[in-house]
């Protein structure tokens, strides 16, 4: 991500006021594919979380590293987006996303380090869950599980998350 641009959006990020997490155990980070599913793919097997969300029984967390993820990847070619949509999926995260300020840990999970942001930031907000499509990710599960953090799929989430309800 250029510079210039990762610069404009970390201002954005710190100018919308930001909402933490109501209660503990309420938390769940989505990795930026299961946002994709969700909002870019219209993915129907994705489409639950909007509803348990909204419940505000779980509550989806972020950080701005996540945020800058999710806007680095929206921004590739493949995707087709405009920044008019491209702007619009980001303020909807930002209005559903509750935020964990502290600044991550830098522990290895899995042999992406993109990823671990997403592990960290579960361990750092106490989330509940990180729910996550990619393989990587769930072979460092064991690891997540040691530190407090269940990694579980879309369909593992909407049968839990069903169960809560």
């Amino acid at each position: 991500m250029q510079s210039q641009r990762r610069e404009a959006l970390i201002r954005y990020f710190e100018s919308v006021p930001k909402r933490t997490l109501s209660r503990e155990g309420t938390g769940i980070v989505l990795d930026t594919n299961v946002v994709l599913d969700r909002w870019v793919f219209c993915d129907a097997r994705a489409a639950f979380l909007t509803d348990v969300l909204r419940s505000s029984q779980y509550e989806s967390i972020g950080h701005l590293e996540t945020f800058l993820e999710l806007a680095d990847v929206i921004a590739r070619p493949q995707f087709g987006l405009s920044e008019k949509d491209r702007q619009d999926l980001l303020n909807r995260w930002l209005k559903e996303t509750v935020f964990c300020e502290s600044p991550l840990e830098a522990v290895r999970f899995c042999k992406d380090p993109d990823d671990d942001k997403f592990f960290n930031l579960a361990c750092k907000a106490g989330a509940a869950y990180l729910v996550s499509k990619d393989k990587r990710v769930h072979k460092a599960r064991a690891k997540a599980l040691k530190r407090g953090v269940a990694v579980i799929t879309l369909a593992q989430a909407q049968s839990i998350f069903s169960l809560t309800r």
